[in-house]
């Protein structure tokens, strides 16, 4: 991807995310192979990254975690975990 790719994709990832356009943001995300949902997880800050991985099934999501840096992946669980544990 070339940074002017990243960027639009980055930023067409936020509007939808900002929208809450869960169907438009599922098609979205079904056009990208792993290697570009990580490496634009790259260009997105924690809270991004998380809401991003939520969207996606499991399987892929978990795909994805596998492919990112490991520290990158663990500050990405931990993130999702606190998330997880804080009341509605």
């Amino acid at each position: 991807m070339t940074n002017e790719t990243i960027e639009s994709t980055r930023q067409a990832f936020e509007r939808l995310i900002a929208l809450e356009a869960s169907d438009e943001l599922a098609a979205f995300l079904d056009r990208l192979n792993s290697h570009e949902i990580v490496h634009l997880m790259s260009h997105l800050n924690r809270d991004q990254q998380t809401r991003l991985l939520k969207r996606l099934a499991p399987e892929v999501a978990a795909d994805i975690i596998e492919e990112l840096p490991e520290q990158q992946a663990a500050e990405i669980v931990e993130t999702w975990r606190l998330q997880m544990l804080q009341p509605s």
